[in-house]
């Protein structure tokens, strides 16, 4: 209990969602204005970004794990390069943080060594399987977003297109739920 409750404190305090999602990576599509007068394509990443990306290269993983692990990533939003070295360094980071958490607990715990056992297990465990699972939680979040916008889309599709506006047109000029989610 007392590792799910530090699990969720940490969460809500640490890892802040917004916050790694606009050092992750370029949007979907960009405005073409800003990217003239910034000159910039790929957004300047944090130190910690940089530092998780570094940990991240170095983590051995099979093709298929890489290929569907790209495949969440970019469904939930994350198109840059960086990504996977920066998630597997972010796994690494979480997995090592509940381990010492684990190690702090260990000291109040009976000397029972089958018990400490496995609370080192389930919190190495739970470090390594928490960011798939908040990624996870992230694709279903953003194709539910999708899903619920893509009607909306259509009709100012076809209402442009009827009024003799060219292809790309709706997409630019519309502000709503839907051009916010193909951005980001």
């Amino acid at each position: 209990m007392v590792m799910l409750i530090l699990t969720w404190v940490g969460y809500r305090l640490i890892y802040k969602p917004g916050k790694f999602l606009r050092q992750l990576g370029n949007p979907v599509i960009t405005d073409a204005k800003r990217q003239v007068l910034t000159g910039n394509h790929e957004p300047e990443g944090s130190t910690l970004v940089g530092i998780l990306r570094q940990i991240g290269s170095r983590v051995p993983s099979s093709e298929g794990e890489v290929a569907n692990l790209k495949m969440d990533l970019q469904r939930a939003g994350f198109r840059s390069e960086h990504v996977l070295p920066v998630f597997y360094g972010l796994r690494i980071v979480i997995t090592l943080m509940m381990l010492v958490v684990c190690l702090m607990i260990e000291s109040k715990m009976p000397p029972n060594p089958v018990m400490k056992l496995g609370l080192m297990a389930s919190g190495i465990g739970a470090g390594w399987i928490l960011p798939r699972f908040f990624l996870e939680k992230k694709v279903r979040k953003r194709q539910e977003i999708l899903r619920l916008s893509l009607p909306d889309a259509l009709d100012l599709l076809v209402v442009s297109i009827e009024a003799g506006l060219g292809l790309d047109q709706p997409f630019s000029t519309w502000r709503g739920n839907w051009g916010q989610v193909i951005r980001n």
